[in-house]
């Protein structure tokens, strides 16, 4: 059998002497005028009697290929899978993350949360040096993870890196709000190791990521904690006329943080007798309250030494 030539059409139209296939190729026997079919059943096909011309359409071309490589795509997505769950038992990359482009960006994060998982498994286990390679690891790839960074930097703390423990909080601070426990961690770190302008200002960083919720408002209790958190910074700085004026910037006159602050203040300016005065009115407000007796006791007995102090001084007079 002699193939004389290959010739493309673009649909499957019917032809003589020939039959579409797949909707992609056609084998068209045509009798050769030179060379009449003799008669009865010669096997015409092996005698060189037929011209052969293969049709192949373009159109089933594109067909089969687009179909080839819708195959190729879901059987490389499906391998990329596999892969993925061989490689991490705590995989959190699913088929459909990996076939859908619209959900590729989120890739990278479910790739950081299985090794981060993955990582407190190896910590767990007493494999510290592969917990925690994991843990870094994925913390890059899912920076959001609040509590992923606590357990990084609360391990560089156990180090005695306490630069690189401050650091990664404070990287997940401009990120957003990360919650008490997060911040307690940071602020205490920053009070151990004397610095209270840093206190200070991952006090303020961190108003300004909880004034970024949507719920702020609703979250009362955080924004008191805070405010007290910033007071004690501006207190460890020396600065205590600052906290007594975000006292009473936000806090009316008889809130008790705001009459807290305003005796401590009074405190730290020598200003005992006012200091006294203050709590005494306190206390009389909220007489089954702990925190003004609390703080009426020093001022009574600074009051008592700086009047001690007074009197013993000479006189002008006297002198």
């Amino acid at each position: 059998m002699a193939l004389k030539r290959i010739r493309f059409v673009w649909d499957t139209p019917p032809l003589p002497d020939g039959r579409w296939r797949l909707g992609l190729l056609n084998l068209q026997h045509t009798p050769d005028p030179a060379r009449p079919l003799p008669p009865g059943g010669v096997p015409a096909y092996w005698k060189g009697y037929l011209h052969h011309t293969l049709n192949l359409s373009v159109r089933g071309l594109f067909a089969w290929g687009a179909g080839a490589a819708v195959c190729a795509y879901f059987a490389a997505a499906g391998l990329l899978y596999l892969r993925h769950e061989r490689a991490n038992p705590h995989n959190r990359i699913g088929y459909l993350d990996l076939l859908l482009p619209s959900r590729w960006d989120d890739r990278e994060r479910l790739q950081g949360e299985g090794f981060i998982l993955l990582g407190r498994e190896k910590l767990a286990a007493g494999r510290f040096s592969e917990g925690f390679d994991l843990l870094r690891i994925g913390l890059e790839k899912n920076p959001s993870d609040s509590a992923a960074r606590l357990d990084l930097a609360r391990i560089y703390a156990a180090m005695r890196l306490r630069p690189q423990a401050e650091k990664i909080l404070r990287t997940g601070l401009e990120l957003g709000y990360p919650g008490r426990i997060y911040l307690e961690t940071a602020f205490a770190l920053a009070a151990d190791g004397d610095q209270p302008a840093q206190w200070f200002e991952l006090c303020e960083l961190a108003r300004a990521r909880l004034d970024e919720l949507p719920e702020a408002e609703h979250r009362s209790g955080d924004s008191l904690w805070l405010d007290q958190q910033t007071a004690k910074a501006l207190f460890a700085d020396g600065r205590a006329p600052e906290a007594a004026a975000l006292a009473t910037a936000r806090y009316p006159d008889a809130h008790p943080f705001r009459r807290e602050i305003t005796v401590l203040a009074l405190l730290q300016d020598e200003e005992a007798p006012a200091a006294l005065a203050l709590a005494t009115v306190w206390a009389a407000e909220q007489p089954r309250a702990p925190e003004p007796k609390r703080k009426a006791a020093p001022c009574s007995a600074r009051s008592s030494v700086q009047a001690g102090a007074a009197s013993a001084a000479p006189s002008p007079a006297s002198g």
